[in-house]
């Protein structure tokens, strides 16, 4: 559940994410979307049926934590803005480009299996 005090913050950056106006990026690993603040950090953790969120201080230690569950009234926010990040993260945009491009073009698709 979104505490309170954290729905202003998350539908703000809901919106300015739809706007294309955040910098997102993946974890090393992939599994993790991150925003870095000058003086804060939040991250976004996707499971089966909820999005985690953990706030980071300027050195990346955790400060706090919360978990939307699709059964919340928040989540259908809180899905876009996972979305909307994940596509805004860097190579996202890129990897959709080639698919289109290729998609888009005749002939085959996909390289044979001796193909690199």
């Amino acid at each position: 559940m979104i505490p309170d005090f954290y729905e202003p913050v998350l539908d703000k950056l809901s919106r300015r994410t739809a706007r294309g106006e955040v910098n997102w990026h993946l974890s090393p690993r992939g599994d993790m979307l991150i925003v870095k603040f000058k003086e804060v950090s939040l991250s976004m953790t996707r499971g089966a049926n909820f999005v985690h969120f953990i706030i980071m201080d300027a050195d990346g230690k955790p400060i706090d934590e919360f978990r939307v569950n699709n059964t919340e009234r928040s989540w259908d926010m809180v899905h876009a803005l996972y979305i909307r990040a994940r596509k805004r993260a860097p190579g996202v945009d890129k990897a959709l480009e080639a698919f289109h491009r290729e998609l888009d073009a005749d002939g085959v698709i996909g390289l044979k299996g001796d193909d690199n």
